[in-house]
C-alpha cells in the first residue's frame, strides 16, 4: 500500500517487520504497564462485575473474543479477572499476524491457562466475518458475551461497519471494549500529517468511535488513560535500529526515514518534539500517547 505522500509504504505490508517494530516500540512505551494497571484497577468494576451481573448462567463457559489481540498480554490479564466470576471461559482469538499469535499461545501456557478448547483464527476481521456469513445483514454464528479489540481498529477496512458488526456479534447483555487513542499528542500528530494515512491504516480516536455509535443509537462509556512512549532514540544518530523501529511504528510507515523525502522526515521529527505532542522527563523526550477504552453493553435487538 502507498501513502498519499507517494512512495512511502505501510508498515503493515510486512507483518514480520511490523512485529519487530512493535516489540521495540513497546519496549520504550509505558503502554503495557498502563494497560496492566488499567486491567487491575478499572476493568474489574467497569466490565467484569457488570458481565457477572448480566450473564445469569455461570455453569456454561463465558464466550469471549479478542480481535487483533497481538501477543495476548492484555487478553490474558483480562481473562484472569474474568475467571474470578466465571470458572469456564471459551476464548476465540482473531489475529492476522502469525508471529504475534505464536507469542500469545506461549504466554497463555506460561500463565497457566488451559487452551485446549480455544479457537485460534489467523485472520483479519473481514476474513473472519466472511467465514461466519450473515442473516439479514446481522452476523450469523455464535454470539459472544465479551469482545475486545485493543489498538486494532485502525487497521480494519470500513471500520465504521466493523464496529457495528462487533456489536452485532454480542449476546443480549454482552459487552464490547474498543481501545484506541484518545484526543492527545498522538491524535494531533495524525491530524497534522494526513499524508501518512493510507488504505491499511486509518486515523481513529475514541471520539470518532463514540460518534459512530451515537449515530446508530448506541450508548457507550468512556474510560481515558494516560500513556507515553520514550522517543528520545529517534534523535540519537548512534541508535539506528531502535530509532528506525520507533519512527516507523510512530508514522506507521515502512523504513520511513529511508524512503520519505528528507524534508518531510525533518518536518515530522521536528513536530513530534513540540509540546503539542511530547514532553521532557529526566532529560528525555516522551510522546504523549494517551488512549481510551470505549465500552458498549448490548441491550435489545439491533435495528437495521
Amino acid at each position: 500500500m502507498e501513502f498519499a505522500n507517494g512512495g512511502i509504504r505501510s508498515i503493515f505490508d510486512d507483518p514480520d517487520y511490523y512485529a519487530k517494530a512493535f516489540k521495540t516500540w513497546a519496549g520504550f512505551a509505558s503502554k503495557f504497564e498502563v494497560l496492566a494497571g488499567w486491567v487491575d484497577e478499572v476493568f474489574p468494576g467497569a466490565i467484569a462485575a457488570k458481565l457477572a451481573a448480566n450473564v445469569a448462567d455461570k455453569e456454561s463457559p463465558l464466550r469471549i473474543m479478542g480481535v487483533g489481540s497481538g501477543t495476548g498480554s492484555m487478553d490474558c490479564d483480562m481473562m484472569a479477572k474474568l475467571s474470578a466470576h466465571f470458572p469456564r471461559i471459551a476464548n476465540t482469538v482473531v489475529e492476522p499476524a502469525g508471529s504475534l499469535m505464536l507469542q500469545y499461545k506461549d504466554l497463555a501456557k506460561t500463565k497457566g491457562f488451559d487452551t485446549s478448547g480455544w479457537v485460534w483464527r489467523q485472520q483479519t476481521w473481514r476474513q473472519y466475518m466472511d467465514s461466519r456469513g450473515s442473516t439479514n445483514g446481522i452476523p450469523a454464528g455464535e454470539r459472544y458475551h465479551f469482545i475486545s479489540t485493543t489498538h486494532a481498529l485502525y487497521y480494519m477496512t470500513n471500520w465504521q461497519d466493523v464496529l457495528m458488526e462487533m456489536v452485532g456479534c454480542l449476546t443480549e447483555g454482552g459487552m464490547l471494549m474498543i481501545i484506541v487513542v484518545a484526543d492527545s499528542g498522538c491524535s494531533r500528530f495524525w491530524k497534522r500529517f494526513p499524508a501518512l494515512e493510507n488504505t491499511t491504516f486509518k486515523f481513529i480516536t475514541s471520539g470518532d468511535v463514540q460518534q459512530v455509535l451515537a449515530a446508530n443509537g448506541i450508548e457507550s462509556e468512556l474510560f481515558q488513560q494516560k500513556s507515553s512512549v520514550n522517543i528520545d532514540c529517534c534523535y540519537d544518530k548512534d541508535n539506528n535500529k531502535d530509532a528506525e523501529h520507533v519512527a516507523d511504528f510512530l508514522t506507521q510507515a515502512l523504513h520511513f526515514q529511508k524512503t520519505a523525502p528528507p524534508d518531510f522526515v525533518k518536518e515530522v521529527l521536528s513536530y513530534v518534539a513540540e509540546p503539542e505532542c511530547s514532553f521532557k522527563k529526566g532529560g528525555e523526550l516522551y510522546f504523549n500517547n494517551d488512549w481510551a477504552a470505549v465500552v458498549v453493553t448490548r441491550n435489545g435487538v439491533l435495528q437495521k
